[in-house]
């Protein structure tokens, strides 16, 4: 597995290079393996950031397919148990990932580096919340496992970590695109 990740990730760095991904491909490639690295993989980073980067319709429909291929994932790769406990987990992960997108998209695109930025913690911090609510009503509603403060903050730590992941690599992108078409330029 590790030659195989270490391939995929020296594919995407030199796509990087040549200019030839654009910012979604990164998310989409990058959200399959958090997929595969976590159970339950950093849906609130993913959508906060694409919120704020992409177009509504493009980061709804990037936050939709990282949220499919993480429950492909668990039912396939994990072999969660399909019930009805997991199966109402798992939408509601969806509909609160597609919550933050929704709330993200209210920073999205600010002039200024230091205003995006910001914006994303804005959006990422109100969408943690949201969509850790909703966790916590469903397992309330439905009696699952209990969140403690302990797990919470593990959770908000690793989200955060891949939030600073995403924002490089959205910076790595934007200077990639702005130095390829500066060279374009007559």
């Amino acid at each position: 597995m590790q030659v195989k990740l270490g391939a995929l990730l020296g594919a995407l760095l030199g796509a990087l290079r040549l200019g030839t991904l654009q910012w979604r491909d990164w998310l989409i490639g990058l959200g399959t393996v958090s997929s595969l690295l976590y159970a339950h993989g950093p849906l609130v980073s993913f959508a906060a950031i694409a919120g704020t980067t992409l177009p509504r319709g493009q980061a709804m429909g990037v936050t939709l397919w990282i949220w499919l291929v993480n429950q492909l994932s668990g039912y396939g790769l994990r072999q969660y148990p399909i019930s009805t406990e997991s199966l109402l987990w798992g939408l509601t992960m969806g509909l609160g990932s597609l919550a933050v997108v929704l709330i993200a998209t209210l920073f999205s695109r600010p002039a200024g580096w230091g205003s995006r930025v910001l914006g994303l913690g804005s959006a990422f911090l109100l969408g943690f919340g949201l969509y850790q609510s909703s966790i916590l009503g469903l397992n309330h509603w439905i009696g699952m496992h209990g969140l403690t403060l302990a797990v919470f903050a593990r959770i908000l730590a690793r989200d955060s970590l891949w939030l600073l992941l995403l924002l490089g690599c959205y910076v790595l992108c934007d200077w990639s695109r702005n130095r390829l078409a500066r060279r374009s330029m007559p």
